[in-house]
């Protein structure tokens, strides 16, 4: 690791020497700014990986972890530099919501705990002080390459008038939220300075960051919703469902391969990862909730037509409750298989039934909000008939060839899920090198 931190920080380096700012187009000024920022942060997790790397050679194993986990939080500020603006608006919002967590905890908390709790909600503010400027600086950049997009479009790409009006209100929206953001961290922080400096700080203090944490909350969310709706936040829950059950099954194959040792170690992470899915449903669900409830109440708009708009309101808010009702059962079945997860040994199959029950849940939500065209839907059905065709004719030639699921040697199936997952690595390349990537986000 610490070779290819020093590798990766001689190519930095190195570009940072040859580039000349007066020959780079904006994009290209400001991805070299990134990397500048990026350097010294990269040159810092090089320090402490030599550092942990001597450690470990002395045979002093905490003191190399105390070393690794600083080289990681730097490599972590590094990696930062590079996001886009949505996933830099959810890194503001998950240390937003930890830090609201925590301080609503020190009215329940001794004075003990309270003054461990402070110091990691003001650094946790202090970040997001920071971290909001840099919104601030992605958001003016976003504007820009709108705005020379609008004036300059590429080749054959005639720019939408309306989707670049849209476009722009979304940003102008965005940079009016971020004032009083920051506004609002840098109250906290001040009161939650003030309360670490005192030997015991006063309820008026507490209570003081505690209210312009939650007011940054709440603007941060705002700000949130602007750049992700809750079919975007519903298709990653799932993904990630999907590749928690891939895991489970993996884990579950290698336990009938390997009955006599002990899989706890490999089993137990996918507890924790199950927990804070189903902490994710529970928060989709309730905002499905609360959307439907304000569509149900929210009066129609416009001068004509209005009974047309309260149906459709209506209708909005009955398909909101709806998804909000799978998503709720899609969080039972999460909670159910997180449970079982805490067993050792773990019953991998009636996790398996809940985590498939989870993700069969959320694809109903999702459906409610992209149903299939008829057209799509009329050749999926012909597409199925065929298929069903096709087995029924080669059904009895392939009976006595199948091999009976109880009798598969689990040394097999583990290899086939081996192989799966190959080919799932083999098309994540694949979309990487055609300049696709999957978007990875802290939920």
């Amino acid at each position: 690791v610490r070779a290819r931190t020093e590798e990766l920080h001689q190519g930095f380096r190195a570009g940072l020497e040859r580039s000349d700012q007066a020959t780079l187009s904006p994009e290209q000024s400001a991805f070299v700014e990134r990397v500048a920022r990026a350097q010294p942060l990269l040159e810092a997790a090089l320090d402490h990986f030599a550092d942990a790397l001597a450690e470990l050679r002395a045979g002093r194993a905490a003191g190399a972890a105390d070393r690794q986990f600083q080289a990681i939080r730097a490599l972590a500020k590094a990696r930062e530099w590079f996001l886009d603006l949505q996933r830099l608006i959810e890194l503001l919002y998950r240390d937003q919501m930890q830090a609201d967590r925590l301080l609503a905890q020190t009215g329940k908390t001794d004075a003990e705990r309270l003054s461990e709790y402070l110091p990691v909600v003001g650094d946790l503010e202090r970040t997001n002080r920071e971290r909001a400027t840099r919104v601030a600086g992605a958001v003016g950049e976003e504007m820009q390459r709108l705005e020379r997009a609008a004036q300059a479009p590429g080749a054959g790409q005639a720019p939408d008038p309306q989707q670049i009006a849209a476009e722009r209100m979304r940003l102008e929206t965005a940079a009016r939220l971020l004032a009083p953001i920051h506004d609002d961290l840098e109250r906290a922080t001040r009161a939650l300075k003030a309360a670490e400096a005192a030997a015991e700080p006063d309820a008026q203090t507490i209570a003081a960051a505690r209210k312009s944490v939650h007011e940054a909350l709440e603007k941060i969310e705002e700000l949130r919703r602007l750049f992700f709706s809750i079919l975007d936040h519903l298709k990653d829950l799932a993904r990630r469902q999907l590749e928690l059950g891939d895991r489970t099954e993996q884990a579950a194959a290698l336990a009938k391969a390997r009955p006599d040792e002990d899989h706890a170690e490999a089993v137990g992470p996918l507890g924790a990862r199950q927990e804070s899915l189903a902490e994710t449903a529970a928060r989709i669900a309730d905002a499905l909730r609360r959307q439907a409830r304000r569509q149900a109440e929210a009066p129609a708009a416009g001068d004509g037509g209005q009974a047309e708009q309260a149906e459709q309101q209506a209708a909005l808010a009955e398909r909101l409750d709806e998804a909000a009702g799978h998503v709720e059962s899609a969080h039972e079945g999460m909670l159910g298989a997180a449970s079982n997860l805490q067993i050792n040994p773990a019953p991998l199959d009636d996790v398996r039934a809940d985590q498939k029950l989870a993700l069969e849940e959320l694809e109903a939500a999702i459906a409610l909000f992209e149903p299939p065209q008829p057209q799509q839907q009329q050749q999926g059905d012909q597409q199925k008939q065929q298929r069903d065709q096709d087995q029924q004719q080669e059904s009895g030639a392939q009976a006595e060839q199948r091999p009976n699921p109880a009798n598969v040697d689990p040394a097999q199936l583990l290899q086939g899920i081996r192989d799966r997952e190959a080919q799932r690595r083999a098309q994540r390349a694949k979309a990487r090198q055609q300049g696709y990537e999957a978007v990875e986000k802290d939920w």
